[in-house]
């Protein structure tokens, strides 16, 4: 079984005042949640679910509880890639799938194992072409290597939220990690992180109430 992370545990401050008091991956409601989506996307593809949680720690877990979801990381106060120090994952050898909870697409993750195996075991990216969409724009070679990867960038593919981390890459370099740009320009240097073939048919990054909205008028 191949295992996948829900990164859920920050404070969602864009989308204030909603999350006075609860998190935003349970908006807008627990029975319809942003993370209850990514669950269900995920398990369509028998993936081992572990989820990072943090703030309001005791209304997710009950969540989680809800959802049948028994793993969980919790990282009080921590980077959004701390979890990778976590031993949960020493030992896992394949693909680790690692999708924000916030970012919902439809893509088929047994594309993405595939690509994973068949370009030697690096780690994946997978972008989107979105006009003044938020996000870290990829810049990549003509082998799909990526060079560079910030917010900053002015140009380039954005990263969509969802990527397939070789988790022994990282262990091997006996670092501590705690944001992900540090993971990312870890595997850069090593030239070790690809962007993707494939892309989501579709997309969308839900950071403000606005774009909740959009949401509840979509398909997902």
């Amino acid at each position: 079984m191949y295992k996948s992370v829900i990164l859920a545990a920050g404070l969602g401050t864009r989308m204030m005042p909603l999350t006075k008091d609860y998190p935003k991956p349970l908006l807008p409601d627990t029975n319809n949640s942003l993370l209850l989506k990514q669950i269900t996307f995920l398990r369509k593809y028998n993936l081992d679910i572990s989820v990072t949680i943090g703030y309001q720690k005791k209304l997710m877990i009950e969540a989680l509880n809800f959802y049948g979801v028994s793993g969980y990381i919790y990282l009080k106060n921590k980077g959004n890639a701390f979890w990778i120090n976590d031993y949960k994952f020493k030992n896992y050898r394949g693909p680790l799938v690692v999708i924000t909870s916030d970012n919902l697409m439809k893509i088929d993750i047994k594309l993405l194992i595939n690509e994973y195996y068949e370009k030697g075991e690096k780690s994946i990216i997978v972008s989107v072409d979105k006009n003044n969409a938020l996000g870290d724009k990829i810049k990549y070679d003509a082998k799909n290597h990526i060079t560079n990867m910030k917010y900053q960038n002015s140009s380039g593919c954005i990263a969509s939220g969802l990527q397939l981390l070789n988790i022994q890459d990282l262990k091997n370099l006996k670092l501590e990690f705690s944001d992900f740009h540090d993971v990312w320009d870890c595997l850069i240097e090593q030239e070790k992180l690809i962007v993707s073939d494939h892309r989501p048919e579709q997309w969308i990054s839900v950071d403000t109430e606005k774009d909740l909205k959009k949401l509840e008028k979509s398909t997902f």
